[in-house]
C-alpha cells in the first residue's frame, strides 16, 4: 500500500475516533460544554450532516452516526484492499 492511501486510511481512522468520541460525548455532554466534545462534533459533523439532512433522526435515535460509520468502513476497505492485512472490522 503507498503512504498516499495510509495517510489516507490514517486520516479516516482518525475520524471514526472521533465519530465514537462525539457518540459517547453526546451521552455525557449533550451541551457540548466542554472543548472535547466541541471538538469531536466539529470534525465529524461535516460527514454526518449531510446524511442527516437525508435520513433524519427516528425520535431520539440518530441512525444518521451508524450509516456514516459504515460508509467510512467501506472506504478505509477499499482503500486498504484484500492483501492490505487483518484488521478488525471497528478499527
Amino acid at each position: 500500500m503507498s503512504i498516499i492511501f495510509q495517510i489516507a486510511v490514517y486520516f479516516l481512522d482518525f475520524i471514526l475516533l472521533m465519530m465514537f468520541v462525539a457518540f459517547i460525548m453526546s451521552w455525557i455532554d449533550p451541551t457540548r460544554r466542554f472543548a472535547v466534545t466541541r471538538f469531536a462534533f466539529d470534525v465529524v459533523d461535516p460527514i454526518v450532516d449531510p446524511i442527516r439532512k437525508i435520513i433524519p433522526p427516528i425520535g431520539i435515535f440518530d441512525v444518521s452516526f451508524i450509516i456514516a460509520f459504515i460508509l467510512l468502513r467501506v472506504v478505509i476497505g477499499f482503500l486498504e484492499g484484500t492483501g492490505g492485512g487483518v484488521r478488525s472490522i471497528l478499527f
